[in-house]
């Protein structure tokens, strides 16, 4: 069974944007943005880690995996603090 020190760091790390102004506020996405986006829906990851956000699509048609736009997003200059990005 969990203690109570391990259920707050749980709770804690599930919600990486808790405390934070998430992507879609920053940008101030439109809501079919914000609906089609898996990265209100997997909260636990930062919006760079997420495999086919909207910023990482290309008008080439890419598979969502292109990480560019992230590095000078501001979101991703304020929370990310230049680590390397990994899809997950």
């Amino acid at each position: 069974m969990a203690t109570e020190k391990q259920l707050r760091r749980i709770n804690s790390i599930a919600d990486f944007w808790k405390e934070k102004t998430p992507l879609w506020g920053l940008a101030h996405c439109p809501s079919w943005v914000q609906a089609d986006s898996p990265a209100p829906r997997q909260r636990e990851c930062a919006c760079w880690e997420i495999e086919d956000t909207y910023g990482k699509w290309t008008d080439l048609g890419s598979l969502g995996r292109d990480t560019s736009s992230c590095l000078i997003c501001e979101v991703y200059r304020r929370y990310g603090k230049g680590q390397d990005i990994e899809l997950k």
